[in-house]
């Protein structure tokens, strides 16, 4: 369990609506009120580009990660999910060089829709794929909150599978009533692998985004580091000068 504590639970979403990003942060503000743990609840494409704490967390997975996502238009990604399904797609592609190993992952996942499209489901679904290929152990039944359901309507299918599916799964894992579902201290290390893995396929497909920000992140780093000890070299500089003076003067 140690392992998990220097992890954050990560809460993942994409939303059109606002109804996947509602139940994400609720899934999120209940994680850490009924374990404790900190928990990370953000867009799928931040998650990518970003990061959870800083920019050196971008594309950081954790051992636990709930996902929350819905389809828009045609079963394509809502706001927030664009850069993550083309990751997924371009992994789930014929391409043999392109591989995240998420071996080390578990993962829960809620998907919304509306049944009455021929799309239904279509953008959760390929995220289920995209994280079974990768190597990551789903930890329950996937949620399908459907828009077109009346009785139950999707509000109370969102709640009933948090609450009947979702948490009993969560309580085997963190309250350690099932240790063998517990991340390996081997598994945590893989977890850097997965890091790069995915930074680098978004390179590849987004240099704009990612290749430029990773240039210009190490170029400010090497002129905060150059300013900070030429600022620091001027103020000792000054402080000898003064001391210098006040000793001519005595």
């Amino acid at each position: 369990m140690s392992s998990l504590t220097n992890h954050p639970i990560l809460i993942l979403y994409a939303s059109q609506t606002g109804n996947t990003e509602t139940a994400a942060r609720t899934i999120s503000q209940r994680v850490h009120k009924n374990y404790g743990y900190t928990t990370k609840c953000l867009w799928l494409d931040d998650f990518l580009e970003a990061g959870y704490d800083g920019y050196k967390t971008r594309c950081r997975w954790s051992p636990l990660v709930i996902l929350a996502v819905s389809s828009y238009g045609v079963g394509q990604a809502p706001l927030g999910g664009y850069k993550f399904r083309a990751v997924a797609e371009h992994i789930l592609s014929d391409d043999q060089n392109a591989k995240i190993d998420l071996n080390s992952v578990q993962f829960a996942l809620l998907g919304l829709g509306d049944s009455t499209y021929t799309t239904f489901f279509k953008n959760p679904k390929v995220t289920e794929i995209f994280m079974a290929q990768c190597g990551a152990k789903r930890i329950c039944d996937v949620g399908i909150g459907d828009a077109a359901s009346t009785s139950p309507d999707q509000a109370e299918i969102i709640q009933n599978w948090i609450d009947k599916v979702l948490f009993p799964a969560l309580d085997k894992i963190l309250l350690k009533k099932d240790c063998s579902m517990l991340p390996s201290n081997d598994d945590i290390l893989s977890l850097d692998s997965a890091k790069e893995e995915t930074l680098k396929i978004c390179e590849t497909l987004f240099p704009d985004d990612f290749e430029k920000k990773s240039k210009n992140y190490e170029q400010r780093g090497a002129m905060v580091r150059k300013c900070g000890f030429g600022t620091t070299a001027v103020i000792v500089g000054l402080v000898f000068a003064v001391i210098s003076v006040a000793i001519m003067k005595q």
